[in-house]
């Protein structure tokens, strides 16, 4: 049995820091993303591009890679349950968001922040929604910093082949049948 909790924000592109000094964003080719570690296995770093997301990786000034996220304008399928964020037109999903350890006390997570609103601005969207485990307050709180909004929560069990969903649709679907969840996200809150 496997029980997964997460909170759904939206961060809106308005607000969001420039790149720090020091620091600059690329955006990674296939080979790259997959080469980078980023704290993912390599199979999540193929779901993304599957699902045509972008991967971005932050430098500093050393060129030493110090954070990774990635971002796209279209439906993500989640890689822990059965379930498809179903994302607003002129919105993104972002996920995976990764700082180096060595680098989680300084302007990295700031920079990567940064980065990812640049893309937006590039891509003409004006938000990007993510999930973040409930417990992890670290994240959390640097959001909500950042002004991410929370839109709601959603709590998964998984039980042997059956999957049940508080708040997607079907709630209820047998795994490895080929089904997903659908969870449709709302319009992005006003300011």
């Amino acid at each position: 049995m496997r029980w997964y909790r997460y909170a759904v924000i939206y961060l809106p592109r308005d607000g969001l820091p420039a790149m720090p000094r020091g620091y600059s964003a690329q955006q990674l080719t296939p080979d790259e993303a997959l080469a980078i570690d980023g704290g993912t296995v390599e199979e999540f770093r193929r779901n993304r591009m599957r699902d045509g997301m972008t991967c971005l990786a932050v430098h500093n000034r050393k060129g030493v890679c110090v954070a990774a996220a990635w971002i796209g304008a279209a439906d993500c399928a989640e890689d822990d349950v059965e379930l498809t964020f179903r994302i607003p037109a002129g919105t993104a999903w972002d996920t995976g968001m990764w700082v180096h350890p060595d680098h989680r006390l300084g302007r990295a997570f700031s920079a990567l922040v940064a980065a990812l609103g640049e893309w937006m601005e590039r891509q003409g969207v004006a938000g990007s929604y993510s999930r973040i485990a409930d417990y992890n307050i670290a994240s959390l709180t640097a959001h909500r910093r950042l002004g991410a909004r929370m839109i709601g929560h959603f709590s998964v069990l998984k039980v042997g082949r059956w999957q049940w969903c508080a708040q997607g649709h079907p709630r209820l679907i047998r795994i490895h049948d080929g089904k997903r969840a659908d969870f449709l996200l709302p319009k992005p809150p006003s300011p």
